[in-house]
């Protein structure tokens, strides 16, 4: 679970795959607990931004000693940080960017920076006020054609999925 959580994290493709593992996150949750899996609770589930923070700092930790995902730490942190913004923009309109700061672990220059270079390289629809120190959210949301690809794609994959599941029972 705690490399689904991670892949889930690193995936620019997220909004496919996030209600499966969440929903796997929150069955396994009295067997199964990391701060993988734990962060994703906090910034999807329970918008706890304060938790997600402590869970972001347990998580490097968790990378550090990972054999398999001690490589991925870097981006994992990229990613991470970039959930919650993006969850926490989906809420507030305007955003401080000293708030943003804080809740993302950052010095208030580097976290100006690091908005900015996302929103050039057009991965986030935003505009940062620099007399008020504030990032002002565009509109966010799929459009209805992309809403419609992703569920065509997913109801595609299951079909084939399902098919492949008769045959095999039919077969034997």
């Amino acid at each position: 679970l705690r490399y689904l959580a991670v892949a889930c994290v690193l995936s620019p493709k997220r909004r496919s795959m996030l209600k499966e593992v969440l929903n796997a996150v929150q069955l396994e949750a009295y067997q199964y607990r990391d701060p993988a899996t734990e962060f994703l609770e906090c910034v999807f589930l329970n918008y706890d931004f304060d938790g997600a923070q402590q869970k972001l700092k347990e998580c490097e930790v968790m990378l550090d000693n990972d054999y398999f995902l001690y490589l991925f730490r870097d981006d994992f942190m990229q990613c991470a940080r970039r959930a919650i913004l993006e969850a926490y923009c989906r809420i507030h309109r305007v955003v401080s960017i000293k708030l943003l700061a804080d809740r993302l672990g950052m010095d208030v220059e580097s976290a100006e920076k690091w908005v900015a270079s996302l929103i050039s390289e057009a991965k986030f629809n935003a505009k940062i006020d620099s007399k008020s120190q504030t990032v002002v959210m565009g509109v966010q949301g799929q459009s209805a054609y992309e809403q419609l690809a992703e569920k065509a794609k997913v109801l595609s994959a299951r079909t084939y999925s399902l098919a492949n599941q008769v045959i095999g029972t039919s077969r034997a």
